[in-house]
Formats: structure tokens, sequence, C-alpha cells
């Protein structure tokens, strides 16, 4: 039994991707890529329910034609915010979300409503990693391949 460990540790370290994020104030920052054309930073948000995106970055991606209206549209909905306030917001799918090496696709977003709000990445595509680890002291988080 002693020798399973440091053969499942290994295996997971072979198979993960580590990712190197900014730290402000015990906020994370990381990298991204939206439907293949967009590079920009994003705040991890474990606790929204959603990606979400402000509307300047989601009329950029309507301009680039990765964002198709009415074809990626949702149903909106009302969020819940930090603040307890409420919020309607318009939705759309994200045809692929990239972070570090690793793609998913068909990721649920939320438009908010403010153009100075941060990129969040929240439970819509966290979901779709499925398992991250995140690692406070060193600025990193590991994603299994």
């Amino acid at each position: 039994m002693k020798h399973l460990i440091p053969i499942l540790l290994l295996t997971f370290s072979i198979q993960a991707q580590v990712i190197k994020v900014k730290n402000e104030n015990g906020v994370l920052f990381m990298p991204i890529k939206i439907n293949g054309v967009l590079k920009i930073e994003a705040m991890l948000d474990t606790g929204a329910a959603e990606c979400n995106i402000p509307p300047c970055v989601a009329n950029t991606l309507i301009r680039t034609n990765t964002l198709l209206v009415p074809e990626h549209l949702l149903s909106s909905k009302i969020y819940t915010l930090a603040d307890g306030s409420t919020q309607e917001c318009r939705r759309f799918m994200i045809k692929s979300l990239r972070i570090g090496n690793k793609t998913i696709y068909n990721v649920e977003c939320s438009v908010s409503k403010n153009d100075n709000a941060p990129i969040l990445i929240g439970g819509s595509a966290l979901k779709k990693l499925k398992v991250i680890k995140i690692d406070y002291k060193n600025n990193i988080i590991t994603i299994p391949k």
C-alpha cells in the first residue's frame, strides 16, 4: 500500500496543468481565451454560478463574429449579487473557453450591466473542469488534463 501513494501523486502531476495566477488582495486573476479570439484576464470566482463578462467584452465578441445573435443567446436570468441585490442579465453560450492549455466548450455566461465589471470565471466553467486545486501560497491553480 505504501508504494501506491507516490505512483498516484506522480500520475496526477504528469496529467495536471499548472497555471500561474495573479493574486490581488486574495482575489485570483488568470489569463483566458474566449472563442479562440479574445485573450484577456479573468477573475476566478468560486461563488459565482456562471461566468460573467461586461457588455464591452460581449460587444467585442459580436464584432468578431464569435458570438452570434441569436444562435448563442440563452434566456435571461435573475442573479443575486455579492451585495445582496438582484440583477437580470442577458446570457449566452461561450463556444470555447481556454484556461491554460485546457479548452472547455459550451460554457454558459451572463453579461453584467457594468462595463467596468471584471470578467468572472464561475461555476459554469468550473463544473466543466471538474477538479481544480488552488494554491494561494504559490499563486498557482492546478487543473487535471
